[in-house]
């Protein structure tokens, strides 16, 4: 959807589900590139909303979902929704943040006092990323101890004055520690042991390793099998979706799971993951503590230089910590999956090994980026 569509960016924001238009001075902005962002910065915002902050939720490329339009419609938050970060009009802030990588201050207009990075994902900044992905922020609110150790070093390679950096957690974990609390069925909810495969972006991955092999192969080992790709097979539209699609048709222990619509069912019940690079495996090792099965595909590499920063990225160094690591073969991964939920008892992934990644429990994030920003911001709040 784009503007020229609309005689006025008006009856855009009213069609995409904006409530307001051009706004006031906010205590705090929380900017989306795409709606997909909104998830890692929801508890926060609602956080701030509690603590008598003002607080805006801008959005951008394409219409709120009903979910989001639910979560605020009665919190106090004004949301507003454009159809690209440079139709936003001079937005006044005392801080301004997102969960949206590789934005800088030029792409739109603020007077904001810290333009805050809060990631979207557990993995390391400097394989995935382009090496200048975090350049453009005042501060990070890192998920873990291996965020600060990365923004460190890309600052430092790409000469810029070391910024500040908060150790605050995972914001999308407090949104699937709630869910969990309110699901009535944790396990899975048939006979079947369920398997989630959430792979990553980019060549190699495991629907393109694999297609719908790996799910029929698993479900003809009596198992229940949901596939969560990555937004970016949704966002582009990928061929390969509709093959998921009829085997959803075809087979009724198979679910195909949109993460632009859901914030994640399986990843709450299910009682294994099968993963690649993507984040959701540290996910579900830190919800859930139950092992991932992590196929050595071609790592998602986007900073070529990356391996000049001298720190192993999380996504690759942890895997034989949070499950098991197992060849690019069928049989393998379908050996491994058996083992796993056939084994009389789990082994859980240990706190030490949580903590390597992850700041603080699941849940605690949101209290702590509100007392990161009153930091920040000082007096102004």
């Amino acid at each position: 959807m784009i503007l020229r569509k609309f005689t006025s960016l008006k009856k855009w924001a009213m069609a995409s589900g904006s409530s307001v238009l051009p706004s006031k001075r906010f205590d705090v902005g929380f900017i989306c590139s795409h709606p997909v962002d909104e998830v890692w910065v929801r508890s926060t915002a609602l956080e701030c909303v509690r603590r008598g902050l003002t607080v805006e939720l801008v959005v951008c490329g394409g219409a709120i979902s009903d979910c989001v339009k639910r979560t605020y419609s009665d919190k106090r938050v004004s949301v507003s929704c454009y159809p690209e970060l440079s139709a936003l009009p001079k937005g006044s802030y005392g801080a301004l943040i997102t969960a949206s990588s590789g934005l800088d201050r030029s792409m739109f207009r603020s007077n904001a006092k810290y333009f805050v990075h809060m990631p979207h994902s557990l993995c390391s900044l400097h394989m995935i990323y382009p090496e200048d992905a975090f350049k453009g922020y005042d501060a990070l609110f890192a998920c873990g101890p291996h965020h600060e150790r990365e923004f460190a070093a890309l600052s430092k390679k790409l000469g810029v004055d070391p910024k500040e950096c908060f150790p605050i957690g995972y914001g999308k974990l407090d949104i699937l520690a709630a869910s969990m609390v309110r699901a009535k069925e944790p396990v899975s909810v048939n006979k079947r042991k369920c398997v989630l495969i959430a792979p990553s972006w980019g060549g190699g991955n495991l629907i393109d390793s694999f297609g719908t092999d790996l799910c029929e192969l698993l479900l003809d080992d009596g198992l229940e099998v949901v596939v969560r790709p990555h937004p970016m097979f949704f966002m582009e539209e990928r061929a390969e979706l509709k093959d998921f699609v009829q085997l959803q048709k075809n087979h009724p222990f198979f679910k195909l799971e949109n993460p632009m619509s859901s914030d994640g069912e399986a990843i709450l019940r299910a009682d294994v993951l099968v993963g690649d690079y993507s984040g959701v495996s540290l996910e579900f090792a830190a919800l859930r503590r139950m092992p991932v099965v992590s196929v050595n595909v071609p790592p998602k590499v986007v900073n070529r230089h990356w391996e000049e920063i001298g720190i192993e990225p999380i996504e690759l160094k942890i895997r034989e910590s949070i499950g098991v690591l197992v060849d690019s073969d069928l049989t393998a991964v379908s050996e491994a999956v058996s083992s796993i939920v056939s084994a009389p008892k789990i082994e859980r992934t240990s706190q030490a090994d949580i903590s390597s990644f992850l700041y603080g429990g699941t849940g605690s994030c949101s209290l702590e980026a509100f007392n990161a920003l009153s930091s920040l911001l000082g007096g102004e709040l």
